[in-house]
């Protein structure tokens, strides 16, 4: 079967959220994870559609280990601003890869976009967890 289903996993995407409740406000030392599960193809050509979601959330000042889900991409004691940001996750189906980029937003029109990206492979066809997570260092 030839697809990537578009169904929204709400409560997937919001499985790590107990640490930034209160309005999406962050608080020490949770794991946030912006995620989903998919039905993916394990070889997957160029003409299948791109898969986005994003959320918007508060982070609190501070250094965090960014990781993606699925996809081999991170970056470690990476410094964010205090304030709110859209993280998005998008996967764009290529030859027999997928092309998989995360990227936070910040609201603050100083600060610039910041993103990571991998070129996963699913190993076999079926329902797939896929996402980003940050990890507060403090």
């Amino acid at each position: 079967m030839r697809r990537i289903a578009r169904m929204l996993v709400s409560s997937v995407a919001l499985a790590g959220v107990s640490a930034f409740v209160t309005a999406g406000t962050a608080a020490a030392a949770d794991t946030a994870y912006n995620t989903r599960t998919q039905y993916l193809v394990a070889h997957p050509d160029p003409g299948l559609p791109e898969s986005c979601f994003e959320r918007r959330i508060q982070l609190a000042a501070g250094d965090y280990h960014w990781y993606q889900v699925l996809g081999s991409a991170y970056r470690e004691d990476f410094r964010l601003g205090a304030g709110w940001y859209t993280w998005r996750d998008c996967l764009e189906p290529r030859d027999n890869e997928y092309y998989h980029e995360t990227t936070l937003d910040p609201d603050h029109g100083d600060w610039v976009s910041v993103s990571i990206s991998s070129e996963p492979r699913v190993g076999s066809t079926g329902d797939v967890l896929w996402g980003s997570k940050l990890v507060p260092q403090f």
